[in-house]
């Protein structure tokens, strides 16, 4: 205390004012770095989990989309339009195979690759049963086919749904997540600010009155 009042009154105001505007840097450099952190969890939800969201999306669209044109192949009865529903079927195939190899390489994570591998292993026994139903069609043996559909298509289309499902149940879990832990961050960042906002008041305030107090004290007494 008598060290600092044996000061020169500018050093005294120098030595407060650095107080202040280091606390007041500091402050600065927390709320930009929990905002960097903010940002970071929104851009990796935006290119990272948002875009495997498209990405099961489309492949349960072309899913239910070759359903769809199996079923059309045993009703019509031209052979042209059901040849034109099969190669539909297989256009299915080809877009969900180049999806997958999109969203292969992205998926990282032990619970994530677990959910890709019940997608895959789900896929290639539908494809299996879905090529079988091709061929009989183009044998012209719909009664088999048709059985084919009935009996075993369906439910494993189903089960392929499913995986599908669950993979983007997944992703959305993430996303809840990441939101939730931005909205975290962004919180506490608000409560750290403002109390150290209410530190450098308070500190503000004491170090006028030290100031004003080892000036006026030595005036008075003289």
């Amino acid at each position: 205390m008598r060290a600092f009042e044996d000061l020169k009154i500018s050093v005294r105001l120098w030595l407060a004012f650095a107080v202040l505007i280091a606390l007041s840097v500091f402050v600065g450099m927390l709320g930009i770095n929990r905002l960097k952190a903010q940002h970071e969890e929104l851009v990796y939800i935006n290119e990272d989990r948002m875009p495997k969201l498209v990405w099961l999306n489309q492949i349960a669209g072309n899913v239910h989309l070759a359903a769809r044109e199996m079923r059309n192949a045993v009703i019509w009865q031209e052979p042209a339009k059901v040849e034109q529903s099969l190669q539909t079927v297989l256009q299915t195939r080809e877009r969900i195979g180049a999806v997958l190899e999109e969203l292969t390489p992205q998926v990282r994570g032990e619970r994530g690759r677990s959910h890709l591998a019940q997608v895959i292993e789900q896929r290639n026994a539908f494809v299996q049963l879905q090529q079988a139903f091709i061929d009989a069609q183009r044998a012209g043996d719909r009664a088999a086919a048709v059985k084919l559909l009935e009996e075993k298509l369906n439910a494993q289309q189903n089960a392929y749904i499913q995986a599908v499902s669950d993979f983007r149940d997944f992703i959305m879990e993430l996303i809840d997540a990441g939101a939730k832990a931005s909205e975290e961050t962004s919180r506490q960042a608000t409560l750290f600010v403002l109390a150290l906002l209410g530190t450098s008041v308070v500190l503000g305030a004491l170090l006028a009155w030290w100031i004003t107090r080892s000036i006026t004290r030595p005036i008075n007494e003289a």
